[in-house]
Parts: structure tokens; C-alpha cells; sequence
């Protein structure tokens, strides 16, 4: 369950969507981690991921967010491709796993590619 209430400068959009994302740091060099979102603006996102406990306030993160296919029949999902900085990571409370929500302020606009996406992504 995602929540986040504070005050904003950007509209966001309550959206669950999966997202892979990787420390700039590593990107290219190691597996991506993975997550869903709970909200997302032009500004930034919020997500909340069970592999984030390693990623840290000031982080950049290099970030692939899956979003809906536009028409029935697509051959290739959209994704928005961004980097941005870690502004925040919280480990939310829960019973048994570990979990984290991580509050990330884009570097830039997103962009919006035509991209195949992992398979493997498990977002249970």
C-alpha cells in the first residue's frame, strides 16, 4: 500500500506501475532493482520496492517505468526512461519482509521510449 502526504510543487498522479531502476553508479554494470510505483509527477516519483535497502538519501538512480500499453494489439510497451536523485528512503513497517519507499526527484524530463522490458521482472 503506498502513501505519501506532503506538500508538493508538482501534480502527482496516484499510478502503480512497475519500475526498474539502478544506481548510477553501477548502471550497465549490475542487476537492476525492481519496484512499483505509487505516484508519479512530472517532478519526481515515489516508489516502493523490497530491493531498495541499499539506496541512499543523495543517490542518483538511473530508472525505467513501464507505462500501459497505449492501444490493444501493441507490439512494444512505452516505458519512461529518467535519471533523477534519491531524496528520501523510508523502511515501511510490515510483518514478515523488508520494504522501502523511495522518494526520487527526476534530474530531467522523462523520456518516453519504445523499449522491451525485462521479463524477469517478479513484482509480487
Amino acid at each position: 500500500m503506498c502513501s505519501d502526504s506532503e506538500r508538493r510543487r508538482d501534480r502527482r498522479l496516484d499510478l502503480s506501475l512497475d519500475v526498474e531502476f539502478t544506481p548510477r553508479k553501477y548502471y550497465g554494470s549490475s542487476l537492476p532493482c525492481t519496484g512499483r510505483t505509487c505516484n508519479v509527477s512530472a517532478g519526481g516519483v515515489y516508489l516502493e520496492s523490497p530491493a531498495a535497502g541499499s539506496v541512499t538519501s543523495g543517490m542518483d538512480l538511473v530508472l525505467t517505468i513501464a507505462l500501459p500499453h497505449r492501444s490493444e494489439g501493441a507490439s512494444e510497451p512505452l516505458a519512461l526512461h529518467c535519471e533523477g536523485k534519491v531524496v528520501r528512503v523510508i523502511k515501511l513497517p510490515g510483518p514478515d519482509d523488508e520494504r522501502f519507499g523511495v522518494a526520487v526527484q527526476f534530474n530531467n524530463r522523462p523520456n518516453i521510449e519504445v523499449q522491451s522490458l525485462t521479463d524477469s521482472w517478479d513484482f509480487d
